[in-house]
């Protein structure tokens, strides 16, 4: 099975960088520039080294006051081995240490990924300046007047344009009351629950999850426009344009690509599959440059809160690099969890970190419409019915093919996939 697709992109916009030109060159301005964003984080965490297939190899070692590159890897904790091309694609971030590992671009020489993983936001850092998450992160987020926001503001369409997009900008997620009434929801479930019972596990188009029992449920729908055209034409309705533009008029909703109108469906006691996502960003395996930043437009069929897996947010993530966190685990990080009613809409941007932790009940069936409204320039980089988590439905290294969206119980998320 093809475990590429997804990343195929003009050379001439992401060029394979010489290695040693690259870290003799442009990373040591690089660290004078940047290297502040990451001390703290950084501090008492052993140096790593990349290491490409001719021998040469640079290690990246912390100090007190920067980050030293160095020639050789004697120094590293763990030696990441990659080729040109591979090491290129995660310093432009089109493909994160989760990408180069689903799609077996990397091995160690020592060391280890969780070693590897640790380093990420420091390296992304380094190579374009992006800072990274933390407590403090929550003190930056001003209004236009200088006033802090009240995370726990619902909006409705009466709302201004421009007061709804200063929020969801600056936060990266809105949450807009009574979008839909009960006569449009019907129609929605209607066509939502026909396309759940025409999936089948098999059609990798949708992903698939095993409940503690043994049943296999259904946890997201791609493409629902395969099964209706209401799917299109609800995607270009008025309202959803109106919504899904709120992080720019240039943004334009995807039907055809990167999964397409999609539904996510909630169940109570999965065991194994992706039916409760882990902290992450939606581009956790890569494409960032030219899928971000993006928004996803959430049409809420039924009722959330923790009872039935609501999804929960970290805001001001969308400009951060983030360290992996486990779900109860978040420390002094901000959460914001979502309560909304059938009808809400939920916008968010897809680099704001976000879960959708497990229901606490034994009745969840949670539903909810997803449209995501890309920059145009996404259009030239990811051909029709492709998307860059295609990558899930690949050949194991076992020779299985994880047809059914990963519910192998020895498969290990990274970065949230």
């Amino acid at each position: 099975m093809e475990t590429n697709i997804a990343f195929a992109q003009p050379n001439a916009d992401f060029p394979t960088l010489n290695f040693g030109e690259y870290h003799c060159q442009i990373l040591p301005d690089n660290v004078k520039k940047y290297a502040s964003l990451a001390m703290e984080d950084i501090q008492g965490v052993a140096p790593i080294a990349f290491k490409i297939p001719n021998g040469d190899s640079y290690t990246y070692c912390p100090t007190a006051t920067t980050i030293d590159i160095i020639a050789g890897d004697d120094l590293a904790k763990t030696i990441v081995l990659l080729d040109q091309k591979d090491f290129s694609d995660l310093v432009h971030e089109i493909k994160t240490v989760s990408g180069l590992v689903r799609t077996f671009r990397v091995d160690f020489e020592k060391g280890d990924l969780d070693h590897f993983r640790r380093w990420q936001p420091t390296l992304r850092a380094l190579f374009s300046g992006r800072p990274i998450y933390s407590a403090k992160t929550q003190q930056q987020l001003l209004d236009s007047s200088g006033e802090p926001f009240e995370f726990s503001r619902k909006f409705t369409l009466d709302d201004s344009d421009e007061v709804m997009s200063e929020y969801l900008t600056s936060v990266g997620l809105i949450h807009i009351k009574g979008v839909f009434d009960e006569q449009e929801l019907a129609e929605l479930r209607f066509h939502v629950d026909d396309a759940i019972f025409r999936s089948h596990p098999d059609d990798n188009k949708s992903w698939w999850s095993t409940t503690t029992d043994g049943r296999e449920v259904v946890s997201r729908i791609n493409y629902l426009n395969r099964f209706s055209r209401f799917f299109d034409e609800f995607g270009i309705s008025d309202r959803i344009q109106r919504i899904g533009k709120l992080a720019g008029q240039h943004l334009r909703v995807a039907l055809d690509r990167v999964d397409g109108p999609m539904a996510f469906v909630k169940a109570s006691n999965v065991d194994t599959g992706l039916a409760n996502l882990l902290w992450h960003k939606d581009c956790g395996i890569g494409g960032h440059p030219f899928m971000c930043h993006m928004v996803q437009v959430g049409v809420q069929l039924d009722h959330a809160n923790a009872s039935n897996g609501q999804v929960c947010f970290m805001p001001g993530s969308h400009r951060c690099s983030n360290h992996p966190v486990d779900i109860g685990e978040e420390g002094d990080l901000p959460v914001i969890k979502l309560d909304t009613e059938p009808g809400d809409v939920t916008v968010h941007d897809g680099d704001t970190f976000h879960c959708t932790p497990a229901p606490t009940s034994n009745n969840a069936g949670r539903r909810v419409l997803y449209y995501k409204f890309e920059k145009p320039e996404m259009w030239d980089y990811i051909p029709k019915g492709v998307a860059y988590n295609d990558v899930l439905f690949r050949e194991e290294s076992t020779g299985r093919v994880a047809t059914r969206a990963t519910t192998w119980k020895d498969n290990r998320q990274v970065d949230g996939y």
